[in-house]
């Protein structure tokens, strides 16, 4: 912190200079095939300074409408990844970034392997960020940048026993966050779900909370706060019988265990929650349940009230492929929105899985498409986010041919049905992704994501579009 604040005015004049060089040689280097017909497109950044994988995993929205987005920086020599955080304005002005170059650390005790899984932003524009640290004495990683400058405001690396890591963050309306993830030690030598609360002054640990399971085998995937700060966790715990349960938990303001959940399909088998969303009234948990022997998963969405008692579950069936979910949320009425994709069993394209439910579990549609520009092309869906008058942005990607990925987003209405589609591709033949979204309002539809580049890496890619 000390010699951060030393020379803190050249620091960032440094780190900019930097930043806009990197943005600027990459964009020269390489440039999407249709940059003047990508319908709503009105900027992107590449993220990409060194020649390994450089990819952006979250996106938030902070005041002033300027956009915050974390991952990880590959070293250009050797193995390892650098958490990595950005800030930019509304009109793609890179404010801040940090590390400022790919040799220093991100955080004093970051190490050689550091990685950004997920982040929030409080209302005064700084950001937690949360995931991986592999230093001496860390482990599950959560960090607070300012929003001025980027300057570390605090760091807590915890490892109980064995490896940690953070895989989801939100906060409260007094910036205080709560945290999951997975550990190994604590209440048991085995592998833990892990909880946490820590104070948005200092970062103080106000109470931590553990799941171990039948067999010591768990892990913490995402989490979820209502409005009177109880969390509620998911993550996957291994059975006495080999088996792979779903788990959800609720947990007080305090910290307390309030209620556990466990859940597995029919052949109780391999069963994995991706993630959950909490209305006033009931938890939405959704994920993949195994159907058959042959290996395939359905989707799956099951609700619970606030007092953990199982209301309804929907499977979602499709002979002969294997579904994924990788997003939900709710739309403007209060509707579940579920989105992924699907993959045939016997070969073939995937296409994108995309339904909307209602609070009582009836299916009001499902949409199943295929690449528009390639009918044998895949097809797929990673983030959604609701938008007005029951519409939704979702992202993902689309391959307008055998070896070639584009970043793919789209606006659906009410009914499901694109409003309008944006095909980013490079020229290079490689796997663009988009990641996850973030919507600022009428003003911006921001999307994270990666590229593939012509030096086989991965540059980190961050795109606005008008809603």
């Amino acid at each position: 912190m000390d010699s951060h604040h030393r020379n803190l005015h050249l620091a960032l004049v440094v780190a900019l200079a930097l930043f806009v060089a990197a943005l600027t040689g990459a964009a020269v280097a390489a440039a999407p095939a249709t940059a003047g017909s990508i319908p709503h497109l009105k900027w992107t950044t590449i993220y990409g300074p060194t020649t390994n994988q450089d990819m952006w995993n979250d996106v938030a929205i902070g005041p002033g409408h300027t956009v915050y987005v974390c991952g990880t920086q590959g070293f250009t020599q050797g193995p390892g990844w650098l958490m990595t955080v950005a800030k930019y304005g509304a009109d793609e002005t890179p404010l801040w970034q940090t590390p400022t170059v790919p040799a220093v650390e991100t955080w004093s005790h970051g190490g050689a392997d550091s990685r950004g899984a997920a982040l929030a932003v409080d209302r005064a524009g700084n950001v937690i960020v949360v995931g991986s640290s592999y230093a001496s004495g860390g482990g599950f990683a959560v960090v607070k940048f300012s929003g001025a400058d980027g300057h570390v405001i605090w760091q807590k690396d915890i490892m109980l026993v064995g490896p940690a890591w953070a895989a989801d963050v939100v906060m409260d309306h007094d910036g205080n966050a709560y945290v999951t993830g997975t550990a190994v030690g604590g209440m048991s030598t085995g592998q833990a779900v892990y909880t946490a609360k820590f104070r948005a002054a200092d970062g103080k640990r106000l109470w931590d909370n553990l799941y171990s399971g039948p067999t010591l085998t768990s892990q913490g995937y995402a989490i979820a706060i209502d409005a009177q700060r109880n969390t509620y966790v998911i993550g996957s715990t291994v059975t006495t019988a080999g088996s792979n349960d779903w788990v959800t938990r609720k947990i007080s303001p305090a910290g307390k265990s309030l209620w556990t959940r466990r859940y597995n399909g029919v052949l109780k088998h391999g069963d994995v929650p991706t993630t959950v969303i909490v209305s006033k009234s009931a938890v939405y948990v959704a994920g993949n349940t195994q159907a058959d022997l042959a290996g395939r998963y359905d989707a799956v969405l099951v609700k619970y009230d606030l007092a953990g008692h199982r209301l309804w579950v929907k499977q979602f069936k499709h002979a002969g492929t294997s579904a994924n979910v990788n997003g939900m949320c709710f739309d403007s009425s209060g509707h579940v929105l579920l989105c992924g994709l699907r993959h045939p069993l016997a070969g073939g394209a995937d296409k994108t899985f995309l339904a909307k439910v209602t609070t009582a579990g009836k299916t009001v549609w499902l949409h199943s498409d295929a690449a528009p520009s390639n009918p044998l092309g895949a097809m797929g869906y990673y983030s959604i986010v609701k938008g007005p008058a029951g519409s939704m942005y979702v992202s993902g990607f689309e391959a307008p041919s055998a070896t070639d990925n584009n970043i793919l987003i789209e606006k659906r209405t009410k009914a499901g049905k694109v409003a309008w589609r944006a095909d980013f591709g490079w020229p290079d033949g490689g796997d663009d992704r988009g990641g996850p979204l973030a919507l600022d309002g009428t003003a911006g539809l921001y999307v994270s994501g990666s590229i593939w580049t012509t030096t086989n890496s991965y540059d980190a890619t961050l795109q606005k579009y008008k809603p």
